[in-house]
């Protein structure tokens, strides 16, 4: 009878070892799959993410591109008078300098551009004159040669009369051409000093009013700041009052234990041997 049980056990034990084997094999397979499907949709986020970061550059990009066209499009003299006031704003941008030295930043700033306007005037009138001077002498150079030229013919009294008219007509025409450029280039050069002092008024009084919050957000930042240096010093001053006492070093430990039990001896009467 124990035989016979024996062998039922071992019959039931082997036919359950291929049925453990495929069950831990379908566990290990769902685990690959689900680790596989796991990394694949990681990298596909991935993926995506870099699909939108590259997109969000390309977008960038573009509007920075269209930002610079559109700025293109504005005049020059716009484009300076904007970036000489986006200059002049920064200085007051974040509240970190004496509003005096901001002043003298501002104040530097308008010198150079008006050093630089006198400049281009300067330079300008050189141009003008000296295009007014060759002209003068190209022409003056003109007339003579046309004089000598009509001397080397034999020309009638009247044919001399009418030529040397002519060209003293031409001559008077010429030099009151030469007059009217100067007085509107002289008009122009009146028109834009008078627009660039317009212009540095405007830019004082733009500044002046920042200058007054700026000034006012200063002060308000120094008291500030002055408070938290003041709390902080009270602190540490109660931190000095509340500091603990020092404690007894090894030799002083010593000397109190023995003081403590000299203390602890009893006391014998004094014989009179004593006294």
């Amino acid at each position: 009878m124990k035989s016979k049980q024996k062998s039922f056990v071992h019959k039931s034990e082997g036919k359950n070892f291929p049925t453990l084997g495929v069950n831990l094999l379908l566990v290990f397979l769902l685990t690959q799959l689900i680790s596989c499907t796991v990394v694949h949709k990681r990298e596909a986020d991935r993926d995506q993410a870099e699909k939108e970061v590259s997109a969000g550059e390309v977008s960038l990009k573009g509007d920075q591109a269209h930002i610079e066209k559109l700025r293109k499009d504005i005049p020059l003299e716009v484009r300076r008078e904007n970036d000489e006031l986006k200059e002049l704003l920064s200085l007051m941008g974040e509240v970190k300098e004496p509003p005096s030295r901001v002043r003298e930043k501002f104040n530097r700033i308008l010198r150079k551009k008006t050093a630089a306007n006198k400049r281009e005037v300067g330079k300008a009138r050189k141009i003008f004159s000296r295009e007014e001077k060759r002209l003068k002498k190209d022409k003056l150079k003109f007339f003579k040669k046309e004089r000598e030229e009509f001397k080397s013919k034999k020309a009638k009294r009247e044919e001399t009369r009418e030529f040397y008219a002519d060209q003293d007509r031409r001559r008077r025409e010429f030099f009151s051409d030469s007059r009217e450029k100067r007085k509107d280039f002289e008009t122009d050069m009146r028109q834009k000093s008078r627009d660039f002092s317009s212009y540095l008024r405007e830019r004082r009084r733009e500044f002046n009013e920042e200058y007054k919050n700026y000034s006012k957000k200063y002060r308000e930042l120094k008291k500030k700041k002055r408070l938290e240096e003041k709390e902080k010093r009270r602190a540490r001053s109660a931190r000095s009052y509340q500091k603990p006492q020092a404690q007894p070093n090894n030799e002083e430990m010593k000397l109190l234990k023995e003081f403590d039990k000299m203390k602890s001896v009893p006391s014998e009467k004094l014989s009179s041997d004593d006294k």
